[in-house]
């Protein structure tokens, strides 16, 4: 199971912390049967974490909901 990003005091960490804490659990999650069959089907031109899409998407979306809010907020904040 992953660890949840929104549960973990995100809004105190910098941008560096947040990335890295999404690093952690992404890797956490990682299939490597799935990573093995995902290489093969691209030839082995990429490495995989064998994350299939509904997974990596609910790991991900907070994440990238405060990226949008950070973006957000700096423009905001220079107008």
């Amino acid at each position: 199971m992953h660890k949840n990003f929104t549960n973990s005091c995100s809004h105190l960490m910098d941008n560096n912390q947040q990335f890295q804490l999404l690093v952690e659990t992404l890797e956490a999650s990682a299939n490597l049967d799935n990573a093995e069959k995902m290489r093969a089907y691209v030839k082995d031109k990429f490495l995989f974490l064998g994350i299939k899409t509904p997974l990596r998407r609910t790991i991900t979306r907070p994440w990238l909901a405060l990226q949008q809010a950070n973006i957000f907020n700096f423009f905001r904040s220079s107008l």
